[in-house]
């Protein structure tokens, strides 16, 4: 099962990374309160904080709105630039955000390059709201425990946020097959996915 957590509870604790240059950016302590005792270790949870914070993005699991749903997805690419694409639902007006930074995502994330943001129609959420379903989201693992390494080095998370419900799953493309999602959102970016770094 996913890990999941309950936004209320993280909203009250104070949860940092070993680094303190950024906060981390998910549940780094095993409560009764939540559902699940899985989290991301240590290593993933300083490797994408410390990402997520050079991508300038907010921190998804002690948000307490209950009426927004938010799926992100961060794309962390050894030799490329990392990047996020984050989809919110609020009320029915839904927007796409993505950002990258110019650095490496196994190295240092480097600084903020893309910034943008669109409007997507309700048809738009349905079609993402399909392809969350297909992939069962909410009952994925929170590792995935393959020694199996991507081909290509590209690795990421899939963070979901609904009913104040937080989970996150760490996939790589060869165990969890997130190609129709990941696709419908990086067609309507100007992100260049495809590129890898001279």
């Amino acid at each position: 099962m996913a890990a999941r957590f309950n936004s209320a509870v993280c909203a009250s604790s104070d949860f940092r990374c070993e680094k303190q240059e950024f906060p981390a950016y998910f549940p780094q302590i095993k409560a009764s309160s939540f559902e699940s005792k899985e989290v991301l270790d240590s290593f993933l949870c300083e490797w994408y904080s410390e990402q997520l914070f050079a991508l300038k993005e907010p921190i998804l699991f002690t948000d307490q709105d209950g009426n927004k749903v938010v799926y992100r997805l961060t794309v962390l690419r050894t030799f490329a630039n990392p990047y996020s694409i984050r989809v919110e639902n609020a009320d029915n007006e839904i927007i796409l955000y993505w950002k990258e930074c110019d650095g490496s995502g196994g190295y240092e994330p480097g600084s903020l390059i893309t910034d943008k943001e669109i409007k997507l129609s309700v048809k738009d959420w349905k079609e993402i709201n399909k392809y969350i379903d297909e992939m069962e989201f909410w009952d994925l693992p929170t590792e995935d425990n393959s020694n199996d390494s991507p081909p290509d080095g590209t690795t990421g998370i899939i963070e979901g946020l609904k009913n104040g419900e937080y989970i996150v799953t760490h996939w790589n493309p060869e165990n969890v097959d997130i190609s129709k999602l990941f696709q419908f959102l990086i067609e309507k970016t100007d992100i260049d996915y495809k590129r890898k770094r001279d």
